[in-house]
């Protein structure tokens, strides 16, 4: 069982405050007295190894090189590495993690990208899958895979900017509508205001054009009966009811354009009148 004293959880403790400022961005010199103390915490992609150049061996990114590249990119069962050069007994051919020992690996760097990133954005994980679906070109696979991410990255930010540009155009119609909103609400106000102005005058003339259809009647009527008054007592000679029936037709015939629906035809009370004192002759 592992047990900590007060100073270990207080060094534990100083090293995570370190590494949290250097993930903040603050400069490594303000914070250890020199970069090749033991101090901080080194990130699983593989920055901060090395605390003055803290890119040297992160992941994505080449190793300095001190001589000429010679890269092999063999299978295990002919990998050998010769760790002692011209001295004798230093020739290892261990591909294999699992026994005890030093290990040969033409990819040294595969195990450490892919804990880092294991989506199609890394393409070491790409070739990894690829090797293990027993792709028979895993280079040219892997550079096809990712060119087509590529071009849907680009596809992406091109409908990114398109949606952008749509959503701009609807705001600005959106403010436009706003702007114009007083002058139609204005513009609606008076066309109510004048339809009520409208609706009033045509219920003041409805009201004067029934006022005269009502005066029109009674004048009709007291023309009626002063007509009759006037003939009750009246007798007539046969040559006067002729001539007086002659008359009535005429002001029938002229009242014809002058009745309406709601108008007391004058001719028919008249003609009555007339009848009847004819029949008294």
């Amino acid at each position: 069982m592992v047990t900590y004293t007060k100073s270990d959880l207080e060094f534990i403790l100083a090293q995570i405050e370190i590494a949290e400022q250097l993930e903040a961005g603050v400069d490594v010199a303000t914070l250890i007295p020199h970069y090749s103390l033991p101090f901080g915490l080194r990130e699983v992609d593989g920055r901060n190894n090395n605390l003055l150049h803290t890119e040297f061996g992160a992941a994505d990114t080449r190793f300095p090189r001190i001589v000429p590249a010679n890269p092999l990119n063999l299978e295990p069962s002919d990998l050998t590495f010769d760790a002692n050069g011209p001295a004798p007994g230093g020739i290892v051919d261990n591909s294999n993690y699992r026994l005890p020992g030093n290990v040969v690996d033409s990819d040294p760097r595969t195990i450490s990208n892919l804990i880092v990133d294991q989506t199609l954005n890394n393409p070491a994980a790409i070739a990894a899958a690829l090797k293990v679906a027993g792709s028979a070109n895993i280079l040219a696979e892997t550079k096809a895979i990712v060119g087509a991410m590529q071009d849907l990255a680009v596809a992406r930010e091109a409908a990114a900017a398109s949606s952008a540009a749509q959503v701009a155009a609807l705001l600005q119609i959106l403010t436009d509508l706003q702007g114009d909103l007083p002058a139609l609400q204005l513009a609606a106000q008076g066309a109510v205001t004048a339809e009520v102005i409208a609706q009033g005058e045509f219920d003041l003339a409805l009201a004067a054009r029934n006022q005269d259809v009502t005066d029109l009647t009674n004048a009709q009527l007291n023309a009626t009966a002063v007509i009759n008054a006037a003939f009750a007592d009246l007798v007539l000679t046969p040559e006067e009811t002729i001539l007086i029936n002659e008359a009535g037709a005429l002001v029938a015939s002229a009242n014809l354009d002058l009745n309406g629906p709601d108008n007391v035809d004058l001719t028919d009370g008249t003609a009555g009148v007339f009848a009847t004192e004819t029949t008294e002759l």
